[in-house]
């Protein structure tokens, strides 16, 4: 039990709410999620009460207003993504895994029922992807198999003092650029040199990989440049920029006069995977063709070392190779050929075909309408407490409807008066906008407001617009502290939040 849940954070409790609640209700979902709705329309009432309190909201607000505000999804969409990826997860099993056996097997029945059972809404939902996403979870890679424990290495110190190519400051470009040169100059004279790069036009989008070879016959430079995919990931570019070199070396005559390979790259889970035991679950056909390929270099006598260059740090190798990986990406955007399908990508396609499925039933839901004039795009981001969680809890009752205002309160209890002490029926509109008894508190927010937008004119989407589109969300933050003031002065909600316990 938690006690005190009004001086937690809206967003610790929503984080214990997912991690506590939220888990055990959606556990083993892909083999329950076809029983009867009278069983699964009590996880929503769970649902709808957790959330409640997680909002310090009154639970009579419907369930899906409460997931629309604090950004978790609907729990039988949230059923629907983990089953799309559970499926995709059997599908890129070997053969002689049972789980997977048993897919196959059920491939082969021809009756209409296999579709009632766990297995064929799996396979529905997954159709649904498709058709959202264009993903198909038939196409995913083959999964890595279990060759027994390997030991976790640890990266060279450096790798974690010189910042990202994003806020890398000038002093880290300075620091990371005398590194790189300190290590080239006491390579072996009859080292090969290589810098590698990837490029991707978006995530996921198209993808291009870049390499420069330095020779070590003081022969010209090679430049390598590939269009990857037409959709991947920046992982994708950096390992296959990295293959570029090492199939390269595979030719016996490229090798001529070279005795080892160093190879620069920017990406240091790239190189983490290839040489520090770091796991992933995506690309894995990629990066064993380069392991294995890495082995016969080895066994022709030519080792492949690994060294971690900051990028977009003036060095001229790593210069070279992003400019070749961006006229890579470039081209792939032209590829039509479809590309290996990873697990990153259809936890991608997952995540975008309910959103799409929510937002589709946001807008068409008969509930929650109050709440959907100001949040009209759902998204999954847990709301901050804005100003304060006391008047983050009543802005929110107060877009919902569901508030301790008089007219609210006459329809849960018909035998209360739902007027205002002014005389008049004590409406949001009415109390924020209208009402007589804090009309000196309404002026200092309308003058505050004023010098904040320019607009003299106040009304609810002034003062409660939240969406995207929302014409002042530059000034949102400003404006909901002055509405706190005037919460504040007109001591109308001073006895609304309380404690509760979880």
């Amino acid at each position: 039990m938690i006690k005190g849940v009004a001086k937690v954070s809206t967003k610790i409790l929503l984080q214990i709410y997912q991690s506590i609640v939220l888990s055990t209700l959606e556990y083993a979902s892909s083999v329950w999620q076809t029983c009867e709705t009278n069983i699964t329309d009590k996880l929503n009432k769970i649902q709808r009460k957790g959330l409640a309190i997680c909002l310090n909201v009154t639970p009579t607000s419907s369930v899906e207003t409460l997931e629309v505000v604090s950004g978790i999804l609907p729990i039988h969409l949230r059923r629907e993504e983990i089953a799309t990826r559970t499926l995709a997860k059997i599908n890129s099993y070997d053969i002689s895994i049972p789980i997977k056996q048993i897919l196959d097997d059920w491939k082969t029945i021809d009756i209409p029922e296999k579709y009632v059972s766990p297995v064929g809404k799996m396979i529905l939902q997954a159709e649904d992807m498709k058709v959202c996403t264009g993903v198909d979870v038939n196409g995913i890679e083959a999964e890595f198999q279990f060759n027994g424990i390997q030991r976790y290495k640890s990266p060279p110190d450096y790798w974690k003092n010189l910042g990202n190519s994003k806020s890398r400051s000038t002093d880290q470009k300075n620091v990371g650029k005398h590194i790189i040169m300190e290590k080239l100059s006491h390579l072996p004279a009859n080292s090969c040199i290589a810098f590698t790069d990837g490029s991707c036009l978006g995530s996921p989008g198209p993808v291009g990989a870049g390499a420069v070879i330095f020779p070590s016959n003081n022969q010209p430079q090679i430049e390598i440049s590939k269009a990857v995919s037409k959709k991947g990931s920046i992982l994708l570019g950096e390992l296959i920029a990295i293959k570029l070199v090492v199939d390269h070396f595979l030719i016996s005559e490229n090798r001529q006069n070279t005795d080892s390979i160093t190879l620069f790259s920017d990406s240091q889970t790239s190189i983490g995977i290839l040489t520090l035991n770091w796991k992933s679950e995506n690309y894995i056909k990629v990066i064993r063709e380069i392991k294995k390929n890495m082995k016969v270099l080895k066994m022709n006598g030519i080792p492949l070392n690994f060294e971690w260059t900051p990028g977009h740090a003036d060095i001229q190798g790593n210069d070279i190779a992003d400019s070749l990986a961006k006229k890579g990406a470039k081209e792939a955007e032209k590829i039509e050929e479809p590309s290996e399908v990873t697990r990153q990508d259809i936890k991608r396609a997952a995540r975008e075909s309910v959103l799409r499925k929510w937002q589709n039933q946001w807008e068409s839901s008969q509930r929650g309408r109050n709440y959907y004039n100001y949040h009209q795009k759902v998204c999954q981001k847990i709301p901050k407490d804005l100003p304060s969680k006391w008047s983050f809890s009543i802005t929110t009752s107060l877009r919902t409807g569901y508030c301790d205002l008089n007219d609210y309160k006459s329809k849960i209890i018909p035998s209360s008066d739902k007027n205002c002490s002014c005389g008049e029926p004590e409406t949001v509109e009415h109390y924020l906008l209208h009402c007589s008894n804090y009309e000196e508190a309404r002026e200092r927010m309308r003058t505050s407001i004023y010098f904040i937008t320019g607009n003299i004119h106040m009304d609810l989407d002034t003062l409660l617009g939240i969406d995207e589109e929302d014409i002042n969300r530059d000034n949102r933050n400003e404006i909901l502290c002055h509405l706190e003031n005037y919460l504040t002065e007109s001591g109308r909600f001073k006895n609304t939040i309380q404690q509760k316990t979880l």
